[in-house]
This record gives C-alpha cells, sequence and structure tokens, in this order.
C-alpha cells in the first residue's frame, strides 16, 4: 500500500516542481541584457544630441503633477547647469525593465535601475513637489548628493566614454541563488564595443552594488545582499543593514584592449 502511494505521489511530485521551474524560467527570460544594453547605447546617443532646455522651458514655473520647475520632462535645470534624462520603466516593455540613463550639461553620464514609474522624481529625498519654495539643486554633484541620493545613480569612467553596467534579471525579494552579468562597453557615436562580458552567481534576497571608477582604466564593482524585506533603496550598501557579498576588480589591459578581472 505504502509502495503504490510513493510511487503515485513521487511522478506528482516531480510534476509540480517541473511546472514550477518552467514558470520561473519563463518568468526571467521576459528581461533580456541585451535588450537593456541596446537600449542604453541608445540613449547615450540621443543624449549626446540634446540641446540645453529651451528659455521658455526654464520659466516654467507650473508645479503640477510630479514636476517642479526644475525637473521637467527630459530635463533637469540646475543653478548652474542642466542635465538630460532618458526613462525606460518595466511598464514599457519588460525585457528592457528598469533603466534610467542621465547626462550633465559637462557630459558627465550616469545610469540606474532604479523604478521610476511616476517620472524622475520618485525617490528624490525631499520630494521637490511637497515643499511650497523647492530651490534647484546648484550643479549636478549637488544633485546627486542631496535630491537624487537615494535614486542610486552609477557613474560612466570619467571619460565618459566607458561604462560598466550589472544586469540582474531574476526576481529580487525571494532568497536563493541569482545569476548577474557584468558589461563594461565603450561607446562613441557609431562606434561601440563590447570589452567585458561575465556572469557570476550570488546568494541573496534583495540584491544591489555600487560601482567606482578609480581611473578610465579600472573599474570597482561591490555587491550587497539587503536580507529579506528589506529593499536596497532603504538600506544604502555598506550599512549594517545589507551584507557584502562580493567586491570585482578589473582592470583594462592595453595589449588586448578588454577588460580583465583582477
Amino acid at each position: 500500500m505504502r509502495a503504490n502511494a510513493l510511487s503515485t505521489a513521487v511522478p506528482a511530485l516531480l510534476l509540480v516542481v517541473a511546472l514550477l521551474l518552467t514558470w520561473t524560467w519563463l518568468h526571467w527570460d521576459r528581461f533580456s541584457a541585451v535588450a537593456q544594453r541596446q537600449w542604453i547605447l541608445q540613449a547615450v546617443q540621443e543624449l549626446s544630441q540634446m540641446l540645453p532646455p529651451s528659455p521658455a522651458l526654464e520659466r516654467n514655473t507650473d508645479k503640477s503633477g510630479s514636476y517642479t520647475w526644475w525637473s521637467r520632462p527630459d530635463y533637469l535645470i540646475f543653478s548652474n547647469g542642466w542635465a538630460a534624462y532618458k526613462i525606460h520603466t518595466v511598464h514599457d516593455g519588460e525585457k528592457v525593465g528598469d533603466i534610467a540613463v542621465l547626462r550633465a550639461s559637462d557630459g558627465a553620464l550616469y545610469y540606474s535601475n532604479e523604478h521610476y514609474c511616476v517620472g524622475i522624481t520618485e525617490w528624490m529625498e525631499p520630494h521637490p513637489s511637497l515643499e511650497a519654495q523647492s530651490p534647484a539643486p546648484s550643479d549636478l554633484r549637488d544633485f546627486l548628493a542631496h535630491y537624487g541620493e537615494r535614486q542610486d545613480w552609477k557613474s560612466f569612467a570619467p571619460d565618459n566614454r566607458k561604462w560598466c553596467v550589472v544586469n540582474f534579471s531574476h526576481p529580487n525579494g525571494h532568497q536563493g541563488r541569482k545569476p548577474i552579468s557584468v558589461w563594461i562597453s565603450r561607446g562613441e557615436g557609431t562606434n561601440r564595443a563590447t570589452l567585458l562580458d561575465r556572469r557570476y552567481k550570488v546568494s541573496g534576497s534583495y540584491v544591489s552594488w555600487s560601482t567606482s571608477w578609480p581611473s578610465n582604466d579600472c573599474v570597482v564593482l561591490d555587491i550587497y545582499d539587503h536580507g529579506p524585506g528589506i529593499r536596497p533603496i532603504i538600506s544604502y550598501p555598506g550599512t549594517l543593514l545589507s551584507n557584502h557579498l562580493m567586491s570585482l576588480s578589473f582592470h583594462l589591459n592595453n595589449r588586448t584592449g578588454l577588460y580583465e578581472e583582477e
């Protein structure tokens, strides 16, 4: 009797496991690192051609919706300079996912993987639209240090011609082994090249990372897990609420022109 019950239960259990795995892989496969990378390349190209905001846009003091007079569609207007941005959210297409690119008037480039569902002001703190008199940041540095601190903008290389993008395609919030990919690329006009494309696996729940460029030829990644129920937006990398998983360092090989892991 027990043997018959066991022989019936095992195939049923295997079927359930197979269905769960199939659903999971189908869900993960909606995201495409290649599609996101292509979007970044296109965004960088478009932002490089954007002109300064028009005087009419700078004079616009309408604070309706999610914008203030210094945060407008496509532009951030500072007291000294400006920045243009492009945003894609998972609502626009799951293959590309959440990604934004920002270019300052001096050419500095940044990208963010936050979910800007209601526009560029999301995750700003203090939120500009909640202030009666919202002062404009003096420049990009001021914006990143204050209003944009929680938006987790990651810089391109100092020369703004190379960037290191981490693609994390598996659902966050569930503990387990998760693959991530690290992509270093160079882009200038139509001259584009992949300088590194590596894949790793990390164990965690809410995974995030920080990027630093000691020089144009070296980039360092620190990858963190924030634990069950703790979103990276709440717990900054390196705080007591996060767990440092690994550090990765890549250096340009001048002989091959490619980056290598140190």
